[in-house]
């Protein structure tokens, strides 16, 4: 069993860096100060981000610019994970949290325990951080081969707008050049 110091106020980034320090063997996330324990990807989550990285290896996008579940410091009182991220370049050693100034794409698989947070808080998150990007993987959970991937560009409102909804991740990842 592994025992944590939650702190008694607020959590900000660095409580976050603090506990995932602390207790490896779990992932936090920190949304508007408060503590989130994640709860580990089901192997269909992970298969449809995995595909998602092949595929975008494929196109051409370096595989030092693709991080599967990195930490992304969105204030000093959120960071969030995301399933996966295409940065503007490659991160300089001993980076521990990405900049989102630096990503270009970030992308979300639903999970039941954050379906939410996945559809509402995230993209809100996102694009008020600037991020160009925003791609959502629905119904992974359940059945990976009938996900469906909804690609959001930000526009000039600060508001993500969908570019491609609901289009099967089988067919999506068939396209010949990812879309940032």
């Amino acid at each position: 069993m592994t025992t944590i110091n939650v702190p008694p106020r607020a959590a900000s980034l660095d409580d976050w860096r603090r506990l995932n320090d602390e207790d490896p063997g779990h992932r936090y996330e920190v949304d508007r100060g408060n503590i989130i324990i994640m709860v580990p990807a089901t192997p269909n989550h992970q298969t449809a981000s995995s595909r998602l990285f092949a595929w975008l290896l494929g196109t051409g996008v370096p595989a030092d610019l693709i991080l599967m579940e990195t930490g992304l410091a969105i204030d000093p009182s959120t960071g969030r994970i995301p399933d996966l991220i295409v940065l503007r370049e490659r991160p300089a050693p001993g980076t521990l949290y990405i900049d989102p100034r630096s990503v270009l794409l970030a992308v979300e698989v639903v999970s039941n325990s954050s379906m939410t947070a996945d559809h509402v808080d995230k993209p809100a998150e996102y694009a008020a951080a600037g991020i160009p990007n925003f791609w959502r993987v629905d119904d992974a959970s359940f059945d990976v081969d009938n996900a469906t991937v909804t690609c959001f560009v930000l526009g000039a409102d600060g508001a993500y707008t969908a570019r491609i909804a609901k289009e099967p991740l089988t067919e999506f990842v068939k396209r010949p050049q990812a879309m940032l």
